[in-house]
């Protein structure tokens, strides 16, 4: 069983390792490359002449078809590349291909499957040669599976949110972000996921990072909601991270702890209340204590005051002879 390697450029592999030589020529790689992206249907020969060998006449180019059929199966086996009538197709049965594992992944939702078997672009760095049209169609195989990728990575890292996980949706936010550090979105996730985690100085550098790219290659300014959230975390207290608990003052022997001021602030998709405890608060705490003593002490006095004058008042007007 053969492997051809498909994401991040173009290789061949057997078990014994990469494989090299004549079956390893450009033109021939490209013709694995498209026969695979068809996800294993037949493909028109007059189609993958006309792809490959555009500067050629029809015969010419059927003869370098030809040559490069007899090349790959001597390489991997008679059975490797199938005849259907006029058309090519590669046969599963001797032939993986990471392409295949990552669509098959996703159908069967494994999104973690998938995204290991994604391992960069498609035919990064790899230029077929073939005909402007043969171009265009890599090209948007290229984005619709960087799509997919991205998608899973989005899936996984809401999943991971959902669940309290915020290390790990920061860490596929991250993945995405390296994708595609233009991606505003992602980066606007990333920092609320390290700010929850209590990163605010990491979150703040993704930020300017990412406003120094837009400005210096488009020459655009970020998404208002980014904006929005940079100047939030720039302006408001830094809140201890999610996964610390409540944080409580030291406190002496016998002292009675205040109830915490309770905050809540918005960690990716999740809001997250954390006890934070703050001078004020210790302040209000001390001054009712106080109150209370006082009112503890002067209560005894002003009920003698009351009886003495209850007692009193009638033996002072009767010397008076008031009535």
């Amino acid at each position: 069983m053969f492997l051809l390697r498909l994401f991040g450029g173009a290789s061949l592999e057997a078990a014994s390792g990469p494989l090299t030589g004549r079956a390893t020529q450009r033109r021939r790689m490209a013709l694995l490359a498209i026969l695979a992206l068809e996800h294993r249907r037949a493909v028109a020969r007059d189609r993958l002449v006309a792809w490959l060998w555009p500067e050629h006449d029809a015969e010419r180019a059927r003869h370098l078809l030809r040559d490069s059929v007899y090349i790959l199966r001597g390489a991997l086996g008679e059975d490797s590349l199938l005849n259907a009538g006029d058309e090519l197709r590669l046969n599963p049965e001797r032939l993986r291909c990471d392409v295949w594992e990552f669509s098959e992944a996703l159908a069967n939702h494994q999104p973690k499957v998938a995204i290991t078997a994604y391992t960069g672009p498609l035919l990064d760095g790899f230029h077929a040669g073939g005909a402007p049209e043969l171009d265009h169609w890599l090209d948007a195989n290229q984005e619709r599976l960087a799509r997919a990728y991205a998608d899973a990575l989005e899936r996984l890292a809401d999943e991971a949110s959902a669940r309290g996980d915020l290390k790990g949706a920061a860490d596929y936010w991250q993945r995405l972000v390296t994708t595609n550090p233009y991606n505003s979105r992602a980066t606007l996730r990333l920092m609320e996921a390290l700010d929850a985690m209590g990163d605010r100085a990491g979150a703040l550098r993704h930020g300017r990072i990412h406003a120094a790219r837009l400005e210096q290659e488009f020459g655009a300014k970020a998404d208002p909601e980014f904006v929005a959230l940079e100047e939030r975390l720039r302006v408001s207290p830094t809140l201890p991270a999610a996964s610390a608990g409540t944080i409580a003052p030291a406190a002496g022997p016998g002292a009675t702890a205040p109830p915490p001021a309770v905050h809540e602030f918005t960690g990716g998709d999740e809001r997250i209340t954390a006890a934070v405890w703050t001078s004020s608060d210790s302040h209000r705490s001390r001054a009712l204590r106080g109150r209370r003593q006082l009112a503890v002490v002067a209560a005894p006095l002003i009920v003698a005051t009351v009886l003495a004058l209850t007692w009193l008042l009638p033996e002072s007007r009767a010397r008076t002879g008031v009535s």
